[in-house]
């Protein structure tokens, strides 16, 4: 579920790519905090496409195992053209330096547990981190490796046209949790229509 949902505005920086923008308010606000720190580092960026988040209440989203409270995003990749939504990212079309500000945005924001990037796609990104000077690389290993499967960037399959961040949120979660028991009571409660 998702208790006092909010919705993603479009803006000049950000456009829905997909039917559901409701997330919590600090899932929202850390996907706006981090377009802005990209459009700041590069002007003239263009806009991000968004895919779903939750529904406005939450609850199961087909095709979705996940996005049922507004801790789930599927953000866009930037792209060196044009791009539309679903595009797959490969070394020739993916705008790096614009993709990994908004990565280590996301990262460095403190509140994202994990981003899931297919193995193909962190490839890319990694070879272009690796050649940033040493102080603009990030101090711990952000990237999946073989040996090394807990990391802030892990593999998901179908993750070529889009990447998904998965928030913390701890008093989200709490709020949640206290009033996951009252919500079917309150269903019960409900008189009846004639």
């Amino acid at each position: 579920f998702l208790f006092g949902g909010v919705e993603l505005p479009e803006s000049e920086a950000i456009q829905h790519a997909g039917g559901y923008a409701f997330g919590t308010e600090l899932t929202i606000r850390s996907i706006e905090r981090a377009v802005r720190e990209v459009r700041r580092c590069f002007p003239n960026t263009p806009t991000l496409r968004v895919g779903d988040i939750s529904r406005d209440k939450g609850g199961w989203l087909k095709p979705h195992r996940s996005h049922q409270s507004g801790l789930d995003a599927d953000i866009g990749y930037y792209y060196r053209v044009p791009a539309g939504w679903y595009e797959k990212a490969t070394a020739h079309n993916l705008d790096l330096p614009r993709t990994w500000a908004l990565v280590r945005a996301f990262i460095e924001g403190g509140n994202v547990d994990t981003i899931f990037i297919d193995l193909t796609v962190q490839r890319i990104l990694k070879a272009y981190v690796e050649k940033l000077p040493a102080d603009e690389q990030p101090a711990e290993q952000w990237f999946q490796t073989p040996l090394k499967k807990d990391t802030a960037i892990r593999h998901a399959w179908g993750h070529l046209t889009h990447f998904h961040v998965r928030f913390r949120d701890p008093e989200a979660v709490a709020l949640g949790n206290r009033i996951r028991d009252i919500v079917p009571r309150l269903r019960k409660a409900k008189p009846k229509k004639r």
